[in-house]
């Protein structure tokens, strides 16, 4: 241990004498390369004077060249002068209409912009409404939001208010049902969302009125958003005289037979007010077609046709109003959960137009930036261009007014501008040379840097073995110090005992020699065998 600290303490010391070392050549190092960057600061100040010296012979060199008296060099920059005005004016003119166009293009992105944020904040509030549709569908089994946000409100209102001297019967829709179900969507759009919306009331003027309080307190005096009311007499019975003005056809059905209506005052409503009595219901358009171009055919009372498609058929008229693919009905559904379905359908659909929209309003927005800027280009352009303008008719006022040309003095103000850019360029090579070297001398100090830190840490863990070494050496010394303090006792105690042994040994000699003379005058005393107890 003695040896291996003895060693580990001298490779501290070589490191220590190393790490001095280092260090005297990192300061070393570290002054140069401060004294490189004062230099370096030097030549930079001076080449800073130099560039402004040239500066201001540069000015003295255009001042004296706009001082040439030459006529024909007059001429020459007077006529390129005035090319160049004619060109400058062309130009602020081609910018001008440039600019009028981009604010053209720029109105109508602002304006498509407009359209997209209106059209995405539509189908914003389409998917709010139709959320709420569909959490109010699944949270009760009553399809009267279909017909509008404030219907379950009205019907529930009406419901409780105990003034009508006859309640209202409505919406019109709640109380019709399609027979054959293929035909639903045609009827529904048909019909139309406002009439299945609407609510039939007597000609009671007091029932009316308190139709409109309702409308008035659930729309919010919103009367866009107040249902349509049909006034007539209520009865329990369907109108009698309706097989006279009925249409007729052996194969084909009209649509108040089309339907099964639940309230004959509903179906008075309808037949007066639609005349659905007098309307044909044609599968196909083809049958339509045939049936309703040719005046042999056309069935007695028929006043229009309609098919599968929606499409509206007048007699000798070709169709004149066509939905287009109609698929879903959404009033006159009878399965609750199909209505759930299709307006969650509509709700994907509404996502996809309103994401549509929102990304090409934030293209819109792209685009009106960049072309945002490119027009303030354009008016940098034209600020420019003004002032290069200016800039010519005073280099035109100048040459006018020159009348004198000093050529001696031009010369020797040339002759020292190039003196003075040699002396740039030279200045400028000596400070990229003092950059490099100063770059160089970084790096160097950053290895110096690095070779002190190695250094220190390999000092640091030989300092800590040793350490390590010595509390070992320190153990040992304690225990040999135990171990020896140990043997002495034993030694001390060995001594004692021998001292003991032989004290023990000179007793018992003694012992015996005195039973020896007992036994002896024993024998003389008495001559026979005397038995002792031992």
């Amino acid at each position: 241990f003695e040896m291996k600290d003895r060693k580990i303490e001298t490779k501290i010391n070589q490191f220590k004498s190393e790490l001095r070392i280092v260090f005297q050549q990192f300061r070393s190092k570290h002054d140069n390369l401060k004294i490189n960057k004062i230099f370096l600061s030097v030549l930079e100040s001076h080449l800073k004077d130099l560039k402004i010296k040239e500066s201001v012979i540069r000015k003295k060199v255009f001042k004296n060249m706009l001082l040439d008296s030459e006529m024909e060099i007059k001429k020459e920059i007077q006529k390129q002068l005035n090319n160049t005005k004619e060109n400058v004016a062309d130009l602020q003119i081609d910018l001008k209409n440039a600019i009028l166009i981009k604010r053209r293009d720029l109105h109508d992105l602002n304006m498509k912009f407009m359209e997209y944020n209106i059209e995405a904040e539509k189908y914003l509030q389409k998917k709010e409404h139709i959320k709420t549709k569909i959490s109010k569908l699944e949270m009760e089994n009553d399809n009267s939001i279909m017909f509008s946000y404030e219907m379950p409100e009205i019907v529930a209102a009406i419901k409780e208010e105990k003034g009508f001297h006859e309640k209202p019967i409505g919406p019109l829709g709640a109380y019709i049902k399609v027979r054959d179900p293929s035909w639903a969507p045609a009827v529904e759009f048909f019909l139309g969302k406002i009439l299945l919306s609407a609510f039939c009331i007597t000609y009671n003027e007091n029932d009316f009125q308190l139709l409109r309080n309702i409308f008035n307190k659930v729309c919010k005096n919103q009367e866009l958003l107040y249902p349509t009311v049909f006034k007539q007499e209520f009865s329990n019975e369907v109108k009698k005289d309706v097989e006279a003005t009925e249409v007729k056809h052996p194969t084909m059905t009209s649509l108040l037979r089309g339907l099964e209506i639940l309230d004959p005052n509903v179906a008075n409503c309808l037949i007066v007010n639609k005349r659905i009595q007098s309307i044909l219901m044609v599968p196909t358009s083809q049958e339509t077609d045939s049936l309703m171009n040719n005046e042999e055919t056309i069935p007695k009372n028929c006043e229009l046709a309609i098919n599968k498609e929606a499409d509206t058929y007048y007699p000798f008229i070709e169709k004149i109003v066509h939905s287009g693919s109609i698929k879903r009905t959404w009033i006159l559904e009878e399965e609750h959960y199909k209505i759930i379905r299709f307006l969650k359908e509509e709700l994907f659909l509404t996502y996809q137009k309103y994401f549509h929209f929102k990304d090409l309003s934030n293209q819109t927005e792209e685009k009106i930036k960049h072309l945002d800027m490119s027009i303030q280009k354009l008016n940098q352009d034209v600020q420019k261009h003004k002032i290069d303008h200016f800039m010519i008719n005073l280099a035109m006022e100048n040459i006018i007014d020159c009348n004198k040309f000093v050529p001696n003095n031009f010369i020797s103000v040339f002759l020292k501008l190039q003196s003075i850019t040699n002396s740039i360029c030279e200045e400028e090579e000596m400070i990229q040379d003092k950059n490099c070297h100063l770059i160089k001398l970084k790096e160097e100090v950053d290895d110096v840097k690095n070779k002190i830190a190695k250094l220190r840490a390999k000092v640091e863990k030989l300092t800590l073995e040793k350490s390590e070494i010595t509390e070992d050496i320190h153990q040992l010394n304690r225990f040999i110090r135990l171990r020896s303090k140990k043997k002495l006792f034993i030694l001390k105690t060995k001594k004692k005992n021998k001292i003991i042994l032989r004290t023990t040994k000179s007793v018992i000699q003694k012992l015996i020699l005195k039973v020896n003379v007992l036994k002896d005058a024993a024998k003389k005393v008495s001559p026979q065998p005397v038995l002792t107890q031992r």
